[in-house]
């Protein structure tokens, strides 16, 4: 499992060409919400949050078409 804020793409000529230090812009905020992933497959959108000191999501409900 894993949970996304946002994603890009990139050519893969960029990807080889980062370097330590470098930025990625993203246009997702966490206020937003994320998304709970179970492999490569969406399954649930999250509210992310904290559970003491360690991560957590609380999870909103399902997936619809179209995120």
């Amino acid at each position: 499992m894993r949970a996304e804020v946002s994603d890009t793409r990139m050519a893969i000529e960029d990807v080889l060409g980062l370097k330590p230090g470098d930025v990625l812009r993203l246009d997702g905020q966490a206020a937003n919400g994320i998304t709970l992933y179970a492999d490569q497959v969406p399954v649930h959108r999250a509210r992310p949050g904290r559970s003491g000191l360690k991560r957590a999501a609380q999870v909103l409900g399902p997936v619809e078409d179209g995120r």
